[in-house]
């Protein structure tokens, strides 16, 4: 009997219905005949083989096995996604592998402003503490954030705090009403940290020079109130490098914590 159907083009499902039916009568052990089950998705005899044939087998959406030829050639093997899972479980999205100044030597570009700046401000600051034993008065401040990923929760967790020679401050956690990414204000510098915090330092008589981050809630300007309150509580201060974090040791301080919460659920 001639096969006049054999050109007759048919969807992958038709494919995947006449192999499926043939997997569950012969996983049933139910007698059959192939032809019937081509007559009865209407394939022809030659289509009907053609499908059940290994050859087919990949073209089918639920083969796992085998090479896919479908697509580009991968560009990572499974084992990479499975190793950064592990890089970030271990050590966090943060984590640095390279120092600051590792990172300055791979860079190998500075504009030519910052290079002035930052060449100026050492100069400055060894002028100021020519001796290692001279930065022992310093007291090195900087504000981190955290992302509180329990359900619901939108806000980040900001901090302050400051380090030095045998000398480590409490965490001042604040917050900042007029905005939720933590941009100090400096109505919120003077209530939540000079006032509360670095004031007492003061009046209990410690001798310290406090570096701070050169952002505008810190009052780096000639005039405003931050500045007046840090001249009335007479806080011996300077601002830090900007755009040079390698400058500041406290830069260093956030990552151990940071990488220890990773490890705890919400």
């Amino acid at each position: 009997m001639a096969d006049w159907d054999n050109r007759n083009q048919h969807e992958t499902p038709i494919r995947a219905e006449v192999r499926g039916a043939i997997e569950f009568l012969e996983a049933k052990k139910i007698l059959y005949f192939k032809q019937d089950v081509f007559d009865h998705f209407a394939v022809s005899h030659r289509q009907g083989w053609a499908m059940i044939s290994k050859a087919s087998e990949d073209r089918r959406h639920h083969r796992a096995e085998g090479v896919e030829h479908c697509g580009r050639p991968r560009l990572i093997s499974n084992r990479h996604p499975k190793e950064i899972d592990r890089i970030i479980k271990e050590d966090g999205f943060e984590a640095r592998a390279l120092s600051w100044h590792d990172l300055a030597y791979e860079k190998k570009w500075c504009n030519k402003k910052l290079v002035k700046d930052r060449k100026a401000w050492v100069e400055l600051m060894k002028d100021r503490y020519p001796e290692p034993s001279d930065w022992y008065r310093v007291r090195f401040s900087d504000k981190t954030e955290e992302k509180d990923d329990r359900e619901k929760v939108l806000k980040r967790v900001h901090a302050w705090a400051a380090i030095g020679h045998n000398f480590k401050s409490d965490l001042t956690f604040y917050e900042i009403k007029s905005n939720t990414n933590g941009k100090m204000t400096q109505r919120a510098c003077i209530d939540q940290m000079v006032e509360p915090v670095v004031k007492p330092w003061l009046e209990r008589g410690d001798d310290f020079v406090l570096e701070e981050d050169d952002d505008s809630g810190h009052g780096p300007g000639k005039s405003n109130i931050v500045r007046k309150s840090k001249q009335d509580n007479k806080l011996e201060h300077y601002f830090n490098c900007h755009s040079s974090p390698d400058f500041a040791l406290i830069e260093n301080c956030w990552q151990p914590p940071k990488q220890y919460i990773k490890k705890f659920p919400c």
